[in-house]
């Protein structure tokens, strides 16, 4: 019964959910692809393109909105390359799989195995085309791909013997987000070949789209512990480097070349500290704008998704660049944030305006601040102090000229509060301040800022008693 009643899930091709999935595809696809430019690791650029080839490869099957429109030029050529690009992008599954789990170092058979079938699967498509484009004749393509589809099945179902093998506490990522698909790919096969469903009734493609966005859910938490166990292990070893050196300068007893080390060691890894501090920050973007995303197709407002989309790529991609940097001046942090509101803006349906000001003495171009102080606070005032404010609200931030060679900033809003929104969000504020604390004691500890912090209600009195948070920013000196 449940299989025959109507839901949105019966026609996912017309009813936006295929654009929901092809959005959530697109943007992971474009976050690893900026993400392997940042960190220079192949396994993101593996996984970008596997992404973006499903993505291209399911445009086609979009029935209504914008999509058909934009392909319409190349629908001939997508149409042309469909089975081939099923073909590659399971190729570059295994892979990224693989290069995810870097199984060489455990198992040298497995991993001359698995090279040897991926070079194998490759020749073999190449081979299947090259027949068709020199016959014509389609049966290369169609008996092709029912090889293709025997032996992908038989080499997905034996790669599972060394990922349960393997020692790496990434594998159960991996386990976890093929299985989803593969479970998901077989309910959707049954249900097509034993014909639970009426014809017209396309419950099995929505069952599938689900398994391929838990397969990339599970992939990309995979990806960002993997991400934090290089850094951390960067850290680490960093550490001992110059614990060994610390030890040489003890034998040599030059006391003076020991304390310049530890002073170098101390500022050193503060600093990689804080850049792990940023990039775990990174994806909270890109979960934040999904569920927006999500919100608009359900309501099939497609322009505003189509819009939300171009708006959101622009900013993550400001947001990588300025990430790279351990400061900006103060005129890329007011296009950061100003990029954010707007963001914000569509997904709370304009329920805030906002205002920024900046005294007429202050150089923005000239002044710096640490990257990603501010927007933080901003995001907090928005979702713990505006979202849930029963009117409309507002955000200022103001930068100030406190002294000489000191910056003051205040983020200000009148939204419930910091007291009204505790209770209910402890746990997200806690965190929260956490990482704030953190950030401020690794900025002061660097030697190259020196920051005060502060926080308090902007009207007590009143039942919406708003905030206004505070920070006076000092520059020390530059960096070395």
């Amino acid at each position: 019964m449940f299989l025959l009643s109507s839901s949105i899930l019966n026609n996912p091709n017309e009813n936006g959910i295929i654009i929901f999935v092809l959005g959530i595809l697109f943007i992971i696809s474009l976050y690893h692809f900026l993400l392997f430019f940042q960190i220079k690791k192949k396994v993101y650029l593996f996984y970008s393109i596997y992404s973006f080839l499903i993505f291209i490869s399911y445009l086609d099957v979009v029935e209504n909105g914008f999509i058909p429109i934009l392909i319409k030029p190349i629908i001939g050529t997508l149409n042309y390359l469909s089975t081939n690009l099923v073909w590659t992008y399971n190729i570059f599954y295994f892979i990224f799989l693989f290069t995810f789990i870097d199984i060489k170092p455990y198992s040298l058979k497995w991993y001359r195995f698995i090279k040897f079938n991926v070079i194998f699967l490759f020749i073999l498509c190449f081979i299947f085309e090259l027949l068709y484009v020199i016959t014509g004749n389609l049966n290369f393509i169609t008996n092709g791909n029912i090889i293709f589809t025997i032996l992908i099945t038989l080499f997905s179902l034996s790669i599972y013997i060394p990922l349960f093998k393997v020692d790496n506490s990434l594998k159960y990522y991996a386990i976890a987000g093929s299985l989803s698909l593969f479970i998901c790919s077989i309910i959707a096969t049954i249900i097509y070949l034993f014909e639970l469903t009426p014809e017209e009734n396309e419950i099995r493609l929505s069952i599938f789209y689900f398994g391929v966005i838990l397969e990339n859910i599970f992939f990309s938490l995979g990806l960002g512990k993997k991400q934090k166990l290089v850094i951390l292990e960067n850290v680490e070893l960093q550490k001992n480097i110059y614990k060994q050196k610390e030890n040489e300068l003890l034998l040599e007893n030059e006391k003076a070349e020991k304390e310049k080390l530890k002073a170098t060691y101390d500022k050193e890894l503060a600093e990689n500290q804080l850049y792990a501090l940023r990039s775990q920050m990174n994806p909270h973007f890109v979960f934040n704008s999904l569920t927006a995303i999500q919100y608009y197709i359900s309501s099939n407002n497609v322009k505003a998704s189509e819009n939300y989309l171009i708006k959101f790529s622009k900013l993550i991609r400001q947001f990588f660049e300025l990430s790279k940097e351990s400061e900006i001046n103060i005129e890329q942090e007011i296009k950061l944030i100003s990029n954010y509101l707007d963001i914000e803006k569509l997904r709370f349906e304009d329920k805030f305006t906002y205002e920024i000001n900046v005294d007429s003495q202050i150089e923005t171009s000239e002044i710096k601040l640490p990257t990603m102080l501010i927007q933080p606070i901003v995001e907090n005032a928005i979702v713990h102090g505006i979202f849930n404010k029963l009117d409309n609200g507002e955000v200022t931030i103001n930068f100030k000229h406190d002294s000489l060679d000191s910056l003051k900033v205040e983020i200000i809003d009148n939204g419930v509060g910091f007291i009204n929104t505790e209770v209910k969000n402890n746990n997200k504020r806690m965190k929260s301040s956490n990482v704030l604390s953190d950030r401020l004691r690794f900025f002061n500890k660097s030697g190259i800022w020196n920051i005060k912090y502060s926080q308090h209600e902007l009207t007590p009195d009143l039942k919406d008693k708003g905030n206004i948070t505070t920070f006076i920013i000092k520059k020390l000196y530059d960096n070395l």
